[in-house]
């Protein structure tokens, strides 16, 4: 990547002739965040790429779904992973509380993905919910009400992690606008700023690595729902091994670069 690149290395000459300057801007800043976030942290990028590698792998050895109802399931599982995605992509472009946001989406489809493959029953209840009031007050009492011993049922470490997302990025609340919001003062004045993108390289790395260890923490849960099938794919077991491996090393030298104290709430445990 060139030092302080411009419009000509970031843009296509497409993009260069169609963005407005005004927007041509916020999007140079965000473009150029996310590769310099890769250049800055390749060892979490390396990671992400193979926890993503490693879903990939497992929904192809699923992908002829003899149960109908676990065949749906997989419909919000590969949701889950679209919006994981999404999230890290965003995380990279130093866009941390629409990651946050995301990711919270994420683990929710996550969630509903793994009860209905674990309860076929529900099926017919989470298809109905839109079919009038009873219909909608069973879907709620199964997904809506009482999420830990419900839509998050064998998925304690998820929901923990969901409710802390909420408030991290999904609601509007003065965590989620903190770190985003400058102002100076003067004796006759005050300005103020909202930062769309950006962030410190240590909050970064912190919010990459714990991204990487939900999506690990979600695979392991996806793993041990199917590991009927999947356990007879040598790759994939290699694969998942490799990237428990990686995942230490960056652990340790990211908390050791960053003297990263450990965390005093051991539900928020995926923060490292």
């Amino acid at each position: 990547m060139v030092p302080n690149p411009g419009e000509n290395e970031l843009l296509l000459e497409f993009e260069r002739r169609i963005l407005p300057e005004h927007y041509k801007t916020y999007f140079l800043i965000k473009r150029n965040n996310f590769f310099a976030s890769i250049q800055a942290f390749p060892e979490i990028w390396e990671c992400f790429c193979l926890i993503d590698e490693i879903w990939i792998r497992e929904f192809q050895d699923m992908e002829r779904a003899n149960d109908p109802y676990k065949a749906f399931a997989m419909l919000l599982f590969c949701s889950a992973h679209s919006k994981m995605r999404t999230s890290f992509e965003l995380a990279l472009s130093a866009c941390i509380t629409e990651a946050h946001s995301i990711l919270r989406d994420a683990i929710e489809a996550f969630a509903h993905g793994y009860r209905l493959q674990s309860d076929p029953r529900l099926l017919e209840v989470w298809l109905k919910k839109i079919d009038g009031p009873q219909e909608r007050k069973a879907y709620e009492n199964e997904f809506w009400e009482n999420k830990s011993s419900g839509l998050f049922k064998g998925l304690g470490d998820l929901h923990a992690l969901w409710k802390q997302y909420s408030e991290l990025g999904s609601h509007t609340s003065i965590n989620s606008l903190a770190e985003r919001f400058e102002h100076a003062e003067t004796p006759t004045d005050v300005n103020w700023r909202f930062n769309y993108s950006g962030a410190k390289p240590d909050i970064l790395a912190r919010v990459l690595l714990a991204m990487i260890c939900i999506f690990d923490s979600m695979e392991k849960h996806f793993f041990k729902a199917f590991e009927d099938r999947l356990k007879f794919d040598e790759t994939l077991r290699r694969k998942r091994a490799e990237f428990q491996h990686k995942k230490e090393l960056v652990r340790k030298q990211i908390i050791k670069k960053y003297n990263i104290a450990p965390p005093t709430n051991t539900a928020l445990h995926a923060t490292p």
